[in-house]
This record gives structure tokens, C-alpha cells and sequence, in this order.
């Protein structure tokens, strides 16, 4: 019997997103980029998170709900929705699989899901005003595991921790108590990087299972006070894999490179011929390069840095050409298990 990724890998496969491979771990011709056939799937649908999971599941979060692709065919998994408007309750933004084997979803306005996929029930987490213990706020868009396998999620009103008994412990009194937390992951040094629309906090876990935090300066020295939100609104973060200390953040204003270790910070803006677009969505490093090279996805293109040489790469959607990109607007990146690195536009996939 065939498994997941070898179907996957057979059928050339697409989703609501695109696909971009590489062979053998090396770039063997110049990239093109393919789909699954329109009947599949909605098209103008934007593609906004993007998960494997252990089972190697492809799970695609979306404007229009939850997807599963397992090779053969996508099935749509229908959330349980509270809100009297069941498009808005849809809205997916983060997708995440704790150590148990749940599937956790976070939206951008009607709260947290966790999928017990034996049952295929959501479980719902919502904000109520009325308790301190519920879920901050409705719009979850990071989720993680700490060691001590405790569920944290970051929100439109800071972080918070799920307890046993289902309510939320939430961080109080710290920098990151109530901004928007936009991503989270996790360094190789034990410690949590958190992007939020404030800029760049580092976090230790404590003994006592909360966080100390330190906020990481990432606007340039001489921003003008106008422009200083837009370098301090992040979406992405992502740390070098070849080199220790070194961090990738993605920006409404830019990519920046942060040297933890020397506390310096390199920012690199859209030019003609380099970086696509200043607002970056995703990053992603792909583990079968050699060549150190990264790809970001940004409001206006993907692309292929190469960050030794200095050199950019960027691809696009051109009409009528086969095997460009299906849209230009790159909303999420994801690495599958086989090296194909999978690109979600805001339009799906359509003609």
C-alpha cells in the first residue's frame, strides 16, 4: 500500500496553495509551479496556514474553513461555529499538532479549535467577557507545546496557557500581556521568540511554568516615529538552520536579520531586482538546500534568497503561462516531509 507522501509525490498534488519541488536536495531546472484540478477545490479561496501532520495529512486552514488533503481527496472539516455568521467564523489563521495527536485551529475571530480526529468533533475555546479564565480574545493566531506538554496560544489580547480543567491561565503583567501575538517558535537554545504587532520578544520558561520576557529592538536607528509600527509589525520568525543565534523576521516593512549573540540587526527592503515586496508573510528554510538559500513569501511574489551571495530570486503569477505561480500575493509556506515546499496564495487555485 502506497503511503501518504508517496501518493502525494505521485499525484503531484495542490490543494487551495501551490507546489514547489526540488529534487535530490538540489534545484534541477528552474522551478514550475503546479495544481490539483478546479474541481477539487474552491477557487479564490485564500490559503492562510498550512500544517503536515505525523500521519503526513496535508492541512490547509483557509478563508472558507479546514481542509485535509490525503492524497487522493480533500475533505472539508466543518467548525463548529457560534457566531451568526458562519464565513466570518471560518476564517483560519493558525494550524497546529500537539504531541496527542490533536489538531488545534486557531481563527480570526471566533476563537480556538482543537480537532479530536478519531471522533472528527471540534472542541471550542472562546473569549467571554464575563471570565478572566477564557480565552483572551477570539482571534488565535499562534499555537504551541511547551515542554511540560502545556498548550499556550498567543492572541489579538496577549498569551495565555490551557488548563486541565479547559479554562486559561493568562499572562499577566509582562511586556506581551495584551498585544497582539502573531507568531511564536521555538529556539534552538530552549527559548520562545514571540512576533506580535510590537516588534520582537524573546521568552524563558520559568520553573513555575510562566515567562520571563525580554523585548529584541528591530526597528532601524533614525526610523521616524510614523514609520516605526510597520517595522515593529511582524509575521514572521524564523532562525537560521547553519548558523547559530541568527533569526529571519519577517515585517510589514521588510526582512530583518538579528544577530542575538551580537545584538545587531541587518534590514532589507524591496529593491528593483532584489526583495519582491516589503511585507512579509512567510519564510521558509528548505531542508534538502545546500546553498543556504531561504524562501520568502511576501505581498507581491515568493522568493529565493540567498543570503551568503546576497542574491534574490523572485517568481510570479503570469497570465496565461503554465507553471507560474496561480497568484502573486504569498500568504503562507509550508515544508512538507519530502522536501516540496507548498505555497498559499489568496486565490487558491483557479484558471
Amino acid at each position: 500500500m502506497l503511503s501518504i507522501l508517496q501518493i502525494m509525490i505521485r499525484k503531484g498534488f495542490w490543494i487551495l496553495l501551490l507546489v514547489l519541488v526540488f529534487w535530490g536536495g538540489v534545484q534541477a531546472q528552474e522551478p514550475s509551479f503546479s495544481r490539483l484540478p478546479e474541481d477539487m477545490v474552491v477557487s479564490n479561496v485564500a490559503a492562510t496556514a498550512m500544517y503536515q501532520d505525523k500521519k503526513g495529512f496535508l492541512w490547509v486552514g483557509t478563508w472558507n474553513g479546514l481542509y485535509r488533503y490525503d492524497g487522493y481527496n480533500l475533505k472539508k472539516f466543518k467548525l463548529t461555529i457560534t457566531s451568526p455568521d458562519e464565513i466570518k467564523g471560518e476564517k483560519i489563521i493558525a494550524l497546529y499538532e500537539d504531541r496527542e495527536g490533536y489538531l488545534w485551529a486557531g481563527t480570526e475571530n471566533t476563537g480556538l479549535y482543537r480537532l479530536d480526529r478519531t471522533t472528527e468533533q471540534f472542541k471550542v475555546y472562546q473569549h467571554d467577557p464575563k471570565s478572566k479564565k477564557s480565552l483572551p480574545d477570539n482571534k488565535v493566531a499562534s499555537i504551541f507545546q511547551d515542554d511540560q506538554g502545556k498548550i499556550w496560544v498567543g492572541t489579538l489580547k496577549g498569551l495565555a496557557s490551557l488548563n486541565a480543567d479547559h479554562s486559561f491561565t493568562r499572562l499577566e503583567n509582562s511586556e506581551i500581556s495584551n498585544i497582539e501575538i502573531t507568531c511564536t517558535i521555538r529556539g534552538r537554545d530552549g527559548s520562545y521568540w514571540f512576533g506580535s504587532t510590537y516588534g520582537v520578544f524573546r521568552g524563558i520558561l520559568t520553573p513555575n511554568g510562566r515567562f520571563s520576557i525580554t523585548r529584541m529592538e528591530v526597528v532601524p536607528a533614525g526610523t521616524p516615529s510614523n514609520f516605526a509600527p510597520a517595522h515593529n509589525h511582524i509575521y514572521d520568525i524564523k532562525e537560521d538552520p547553519r548558523k547559530d543565534n541568527i533569526f529571519w523576521i519577517g515585517s510589514r516593512n521588510g526582512l530583518k536579520r538579528f544577530d542575538f549573540a551580537s545584538n545587531q540587526i541587518q534590514h532589507i527592503q524591496a529593491t528593483p531586482g532584489g526583495l519582491s515586496n516589503n511585507l512579509i508573510t512567510s519564510i521558509v528554510f528548505p531542508s534538502g538546500q545546500n546553498d543556504g538559500g531561504f524562501f520568502i513569501g511576501t505581498d507581491y511574489g515568493l522568493n529565493y534568497y540567498l543570503p551568503d551571495q546576497g542574491v534574490f530570486k523572485s517568481y510570479f503569477h503570469v497570465p496565461k503561462q503554465a507553471g507560474s505561480l496561480h497568484a502573486s500575493t504569498v500568504l503562507s509556506l509550508c515544508e512538507d516531509r519530502v522536501g516540496q515546499i507548498w505555497v498559499g496564495t489568496n486565490k487558491g487555485v483557479g484558471k
